[in-house]
C-alpha cells in the first residue's frame, strides 16, 4: 500500500469521526445516532490516532463534565464493579490523560472505592479469569488498570499489579492464555488479549507466547481476518493482530509478518464509502454473495475450527441478532454500517502495521496510557 493510498484512507476515516460528532463534547457511535459517553471516547482515540488534536473538536471543560456524568449514570445503574461502568471509567482514564484532566481530583473517588473495597484475588477468581469464563478477561483488565492508577495518582497505595501477574503466571494454560480446559478457540485469544495488554504495559514476559501466536495463525482465514464469521470482527481482528504483533516483537518470525501484512490488506480494502469501517462486511444481509462467504468460511482455515464457527454463524443467524446491540449506544447497527469502535480498531491496524514497516512515520499517535489502544512505538 502506497503512501498517498494510506493518507486517503486516513483522511476518509477522519471524516466519518467528524459526521458522528453531536455537540462540542459528544459523539455518536454511528451516524445519525445517539450521544454516547463511550462513542467519545474512541472518537478521541481516533482523532490521537490521526494525529489530530482532539481539541480542536472539542470543549474540553464540557468533555470533562460530560463524562463525569455518565460514570455517576452508569454507577447508579449497574453498579461499580460492573462491565459498563469499569469499561467507561478505563476509557475515560485514557481520555484524560491524552487531553491532560486531572484524574485525581475528577475520577479519585471512583478509584478509591475500587480498591478498597476488593480482595483482588477473590475479584478474579470470582469473575471466572482462571476458567475463561466470558468476559473475564475485560474484568482482569479493568482490575488492572484501576489499581494502577491508584498507584500513579497516589489515591490508595497498593500491591495488586504485583499479585495480579503472580495470578495469571500461575494459571496461564499450555497456549498461553485462560482457560480451562485448554482447546484452539476464538474465544480463548479474543479474551486473553485483554490480559496481554497488561503485559505489554508493564512490559512483562509471556512464558507461552510462541504457542499464542501459533493458535492465532492458525485461526486467520482466507481474506485475512480471524473471527468465526466472515469479514472479521473490529475485537476478533484487532486483538489478533495486537498478540501476533508481540510476537512478531520478540520473533521476527515471516509466517507472522505475512499473517499481519495479509490482515492490514484485507482492512484497507474494507473500509466503507463513508469513510468507517464496520463489524463485517460479509455477514448480513444473508444475499447470495454473503451466503457463499460464510459456507467457504465454515470449512476454513481447518476443521477443528468447524464447531465453534458453525454454534456462533447459527446463534448469529437468529433475528434478534439482525442488528448488533450493546451499551454503548441505544442505537443498535447494522453488521455492515461504520461505526466509531470498529473504525478506530480497524484503522489501528493499518496505522500500526504501516508505521512498523516505515511506510508512515513513527510520530507518537500510540495512545501511551494503560488499557486497549496502548503499544510500544
Amino acid at each position: 500500500m502506497r503512501l498517498d493510498e494510506l493518507q486517503r484512507i486516513e483522511n476518509r476515516y477522519l471524516k466519518f469521526i467528524l459526521s458522528c460528532k453531536i455537540d462540542d463534547c459528544s459523539f455518536s457511535l454511528t451516524k445519525g445516532g445517539d450521544r454516547s459517553a463511550y462513542a467519545t471516547c474512541f472518537a478521541v482515540f481516533g482523532l490521537n490516532t490521526v494525529g489530530e488534536d482532539p481539541l480542536k473538536h472539542i470543549d474540553k471543560e464540557k468533555l470533562s463534565a460530560y463524562l463525569k456524568s455518565s460514570l455517576e449514570e452508569q454507577k447508579e445503574k449497574h453498579g461499580i464493579y460492573s462491565k459498563p461502568f469499569l469499561q467507561l471509567l478505563c476509557f475515560v482514564f485514557s481520555v484524560f490523560e491524552l487531553i491532560s484532566l486531572n484524574v485525581k481530583d475528577i475520577l479519585g473517588e471512583y478509584i478509591e472505592e475500587f480498591v478498597t473495597s476488593i480482595d483482588l484475588e477473590h475479584f478474579l477468581g470470582s469473575k471466572g479469569v482462571d476458567t475463561g469464563r466470558p468476559s473475564s478477561g475485560n474484568y482482569a483488565m479493568f482490575a488492572a488498570i484501576v489499581s494502577h492508577m491508584s498507584n500513579k495518582y497516589r489515591i490508595i497505595e497498593n500491591d495488586n499489579i504485583d499479585k495480579w501477574f503472580d495470578y495469571h503466571n500461575r494459571n496461564m494454560n499450555d497456549f498461553g492464555f485462560w482457560c480451562t480446559p485448554s482447546r484452539e478457540t476464538y474465544t480463548q485469544f479474543q479474551n486473553g488479549y485483554h490480559q496481554y495488554e497488561i503485559y505489554d504495559f508493564f512490559e512483562k514476559e509471556i512464558k507461552n507466547l510462541d504457542a499464542a501466536a501459533r493458535l492465532v495463525l492458525a485461526l486467520q482465514d482466507p481474506d485475512g481476518h480471524f473471527a468465526p464469521i466472515p469479514g472479521g470482527g473490529g475485537c476478533y481482528d484487532y486483538d489478533a493482530f495486537s498478540i501476533l504483533m508481540t510476537a512478531y516483537s520478540k520473533s521476527s518470525d515471516e509466517k507472522i509478518l505475512g499473517a499481519l501484512e495479509k490482515l492490514a490488506n484485507a482492512i484497507c480494502n474494507e473500509q466503507n464509502s463513508d469513510g468507517g469501517f464496520c463489524e463485517s462486511q460479509y455477514f448480513r444481509p444473508f444475499n447470495f454473495k454473503n451466503i457463499c462467504k460464510i459456507s467457504i468460511s465454515l470449512l476454513k482455515p481447518h476443521l477443528q475450527s468447524f464447531p465453534e464457527k458453525l454454534k456462533m454463524i447459527l446463534s448469529l443467524s437468529r433475528p434478534q441478532f439482525a442488528k448488533i446491540s450493546t451499551h454503548w449506544s441505544q442505537v443498535d447497527r447494522g453488521w455492515n454500517e461504520s461505526d466509531m469502535w470498529d473504525s478506530w480498531f480497524r484503522y489501528l491496524i493499518i496505522k500500526r502495521y504501516y508505521t512498523m514497516l516505515g511506510v508512515l512515520d513513527r510520530d507518537n499517535r500510540a495512545l501511551g496510557t494503560i488499557g486497549i489502544g496502548f503499544y510500544h512505538e
